[in-house]
């Protein structure tokens, strides 16, 4: 994926952690902010919704939770794209959750 494709999908990395800490900080757990998260994402998909759902179920056991939203990400590129994020997005996400983790 070109240079435009990088910067809209850590666009799309920014615009979901920042829907995931703004929930946090909203005084939502863990998973109910994973679900606002997929729910603001599919908002006219229940299909949509229920597959990240069931795939993130399939995934998630003794993930931390930073590792549980990087994979929430991964699978919502893939139901998406059709392929994970690029090396290169992916590098980006440490430091993109960092970044929200300090305002909370």
């Amino acid at each position: 994926m070109g240079f435009l494709g990088d910067r809209f999908n850590i666009g799309l990395i920014k615009s979901n952690l920042r829907m995931y800490f703004h929930a946090k900080t909203k005084g939502a757990t863990h998973k109910v902010a994973l679900d606002i998260v997929i729910e603001t994402r599919y908002p006219l998909s229940q299909d949509n919704q229920m597959l990240v759902r069931h795939m993130l179920m399939d995934v998630s056991e003794n993930l931390s939770e930073k590792d549980e939203l990087e994979k929430l990400i991964h699978i919502m590129f893939n139901v998406e794209g059709g392929t994970p994020p690029s090396i290169k997005v992916l590098s980006k996400f440490d430091e993109i959750y960092e970044s929200f983790r300090e305002t909370i």
